[in-house]
C-alpha cells in the first residue's frame, strides 16, 4: 500500500498542478475577453460611424474643388499643405478647400504624373507633356526641352540629400544639382 501512495501523490500533485493551469489560463481567456469586448465597445462608440474603423474615411471630389477626380500623385510639403497631382491640373489643399493650378498660372500641361516636396515649402512638379514646373511662393516656373530639359513627358522624381533633383523620362535621367542658378543650362543628362 505504501508503493500505492507514493505513486499517488505525484498523480494527485500533477492533477492539481493541471487543475491550476487549466483554471489560470481560463482567468486569462476571460479577462481578455472582457477587456476586448469593453474596448471594443468604447471605440465603436469613440469613431461615430459604429463601424468598428478607428479611421474617418472622406472623399474629396470635383464637387469640393479639385480640377479633376483622377487623382495621379500626391505630396505634402513641409508648410503643412497636401498637394494632389490630376489629370486636369494640379491642387493644393489646405485641410478645409483646394486652391488649384492650372495653364494660367504656369503650368504647361494639366496632366500631373508626379509631385515631389523641396524641403523649402515648395513643389516640384512632373508632368506628362508640359516638362518639369517648380511651385514656390505663389509663383511657378516651368522648364521644357526649350529651356534644356530633356524631355518634356517627366515620369518620376526623386531628391537626394544633399538637395540634388533626379528627373526620369523616357528619354533617360537628368540631374540637377542642388545650389545651382537653376538655369536648365546647369542640368546635367545622366546616361
Amino acid at each position: 500500500m505504501r508503493k500505492l501512495e507514493i505513486l499517488d501523490k505525484p498523480f494527485a500533485k500533477r492533477m492539481r498542478s493541471r487543475r491550476l493551469l487549466i483554471t489560470s489560463r481560463f482567468v486569462i481567456f476571460a479577462l481578455a475577453s472582457a477587456w476586448l469586448w469593453i474596448g471594443g465597445s468604447v471605440a465603436a462608440a469613440a469613431d461615430g460611424g459604429g463601424d468598428g474603423s478607428p479611421f474617418l474615411v472622406k472623399s474629396w471630389t470635383t464637387a469640393d474643388g479639385l480640377p479633376q477626380n483622377s487623382v495621379e500623385t500626391i505630396a505634402q510639403t513641409a508648410d503643412g499643405y497636401l498637394w494632389a497631382g490630376t489629370r486636369g491640373g494640379l491642387a493644393r489643399f489646405d485641410g478645409v478647400q483646394f486652391t488649384t493650378y492650372g495653364l494660367a498660372d504656369g503650368l504647361k500641361s494639366v496632366y500631373m504624373v508626379d509631385l515631389l516636396d523641396d524641403g523649402q515649402n515648395g513643389l516640384w512638379i512632373g508632368t506628362s507633356g508640359g516638362g518639369l514646373s517648380h511651385y514656390r511662393e505663389g509663383a511657378i516656373t516651368t522648364f521644357t526641352t526649350s529651356e534644356g530639359l530633356a524631355q518634356n513627358s517627366v515620369l518620376a522624381l526623386a531628391m537626394t540629400p544633399d538637395g540634388s533633383l533626379w528627373v526620369g523620362g523616357d528619354r533617360g535621367l537628368q540631374r540637377f544639382e542642388a545650389g545651382l542658378s537653376g538655369r536648365p543650362k546647369d542640368w546635367r543628362r545622366e546616361s
